[in-house]
């Protein structure tokens, strides 16, 4: 049995999709950081930079547009009288429809394309190049022919469309009707174009709970728990026009129904967790790095009476699976690198590497996977849309900058001394005073032994250590007796 979970509050909304009780994915939008991915903005291109080949987009928001000019072979603008339209480039102050691919927080500028695409429940619809609003006769169409036939003879000759998985078994007026109802709002995209003059919103995207049914709610199979009215209201309307079949699965709930029926709290603090026990005995461990994301796969308690390959193996199997769906609830992107447990046997190595193949065709984000090497390593990629989810409930500590590491009271001691020992020539024939941290005074007093207070005296240097408590663990400040500041941190 699949539910789906939505809370939506004025600051925040979530969705929650489980699979016979076990999390599978998790969405969180906060009404003060708003979402932009999917939306379709009209653009106007300030600047292009060959050595990137990529153009910079004014797009009506704080942020510039980034749009990589491979993903852009021919330009859209609207300008019609250039019979070379077709066959033209990118220019300064062209105007460009775009859609935004990617609102990931620590990108300095958003990620666009001009591939724009409509997506459905059944169907994503993609424009034609050349923008034109469509006729009456366009949209016109007979009920009793399949609509892979409509397609396939370009009844709706102005437009693309492309099948998606839900529309398996689904009856052919549904995906009519919401081709005519993706090639109405293409419609309504063109006509608003064409009125304005500046760049700014085209379309916004569908809200985070229409999304969540449109692209996870299966069929038949489904519960769909909602505790806003407002929501309610409008999850009812898109059933009712796309699968009028499974309204009843919708529940109005007068609380927050994720806590009364899941502990979602304990779910979410494992999922976020970068470190993940296995029932085998093994452990995952997933760490974030500037280039990429690595996962490491360790055997830690598993039985090492039993044949190692086997072991292996299984460990490998169960570390598969959850890292898959650790992907998906971290919602992790770029390069991953993956680092199992090593394995002789060919078979086990291509039986790993094709559960990430199976996963690809389920999860349209994963592009590329490598082979399992020799070594245990498998890397593959991953479209980076959003944050990771770990962010919206973290952040970096400040003493350590999220490294995990700080460094010992008696290096930074050593530090300071150092630091003294490369301004002789400012605290010479004067008294150095240190302010540290309570902590961090202890252990200068300790360190500052006969031996050490001897060498400072040979420099003509007398150090004296005062507490502060206003300073953190590492905090210090070297002050010479004349109060003139040499350093600190």
């Amino acid at each position: 049995m699949q539910e789906l979970i939505l809370n939506v509050f004025p600051w925040e909304t979530r969705a929650y999709v489980f699979e016979s009780g076990v999390l599978e994915n998790v969405f969180v939008e906060w009404s003060d950081e708003a979402n932009i991915s999917g939306d379709i903005y009209e653009g106007r291109v300030d600047s292009i930079s060959s050595s990137l080949g990529a153009a910079f987009l004014n797009i009506g928001i704080h942020k510039k547009a980034f749009l990589k000019l491979s993903d852009a072979p021919q330009a859209l603008r609207t300008d019609r009288r250039d019979r070379n339209f077709e066959k033209s480039l990118i220019r300064v102050g062209d105007r460009i429809p775009v859609q935004v691919l990617s609102d990931v927080s620590d990108m300095k500028s958003l990620r666009v394309t001009q591939e724009i695409s409509l997506v459905g429940r059944y169907l994503v619809f993609r424009p034609s190049e050349n923008i034109e609003l469509f006729s009456a006769k366009s949209r016109n169409y007979n009920s009793s022919l399949q609509i892979r036939e409509k397609i396939k003879n370009c009844e709706f000759s102005d437009a693309g469309f492309i099948l998606r998985s839900a529309s398996d078994g689904t009856r052919p007026h549904l995906l009519s009707k919401e081709a005519v109802i993706l090639l109405e709002t293409w419609e309504k995209i063109a006509l608003k174009r064409k009125k304005s003059n500046f760049p700014g919103l085209l379309k916004k995207n569908i809200s985070l709970p229409i999304r969540t049914i449109r692209d996870f709610m299966k069929a038949g199979n489904s519960k769909i728990w909602v505790n806003d009215a407002k929501t309610f209201s409008s999850l009812k309307r898109f059933l009712a026009e796309r699968v009028p079949d499974q309204i009843n699965c919708l529940k109005l709930s007068p609380s927050n129904i994720s806590h009364t029926k899941h502990k979602i709290n304990d779910i979410l603090s494992s999922a976020i967790d970068s470190r993940i026990e296995l029932t085998s005995g093994g452990q995952i461990v997933i760490e974030k790095t500037e280039a990429m994301t690595t996962i490491d796969v360790n055997s830690r308690s598993s039985a090492v009476h039993e044949d190692p390959e086997l072991v292996a193996f299984s460990v490998n199997l169960e570390a598969s699976a959850e890292i898959i769906k650790q992907l998906r609830l971290k919602n992790i992107g770029g390069l991953i690198a993956i680092d199992f447990i090593n394995m002789k046997e060919i078979k086990h190595r291509k039986a790993i590497r094709n559960l990430f193949e199976i996963e690809k065709n389920k999860d349209r984000k994963i592009g590329i996977i490598s082979e399992l090497s020799d070594l245990g390593l498998l890397a593959l990629s991953r479209r980076h849309t959003s944050r990771i989810q770990g962010s919206n409930f973290f952040e970096p500590c400040e003493i350590c900058s999220g490294t995990g590491k700080t460094k010992t009271s008696k290096a930074i001691c050593f530090e300071i001394f150092g630091e003294i020992v490369g301004n002789q020539s400012f605290f010479k024939e004067k008294v150095c005073i240190v302010y540290a941290s309570s902590l961090l005074s202890k252990i200068l007093n300790k360190e500052l032994n006969s031996i050490v207070v001897e060498f400072f005296l040979s420099l003509d240097i007398t150090i004296e250590i005062k507490e502060d408590p206003s300073f953190k663990n590492d905090g210090y400040e070297i002050v010479a007796l004349t109060l003139n500041r040499i350093g600190g941190r």
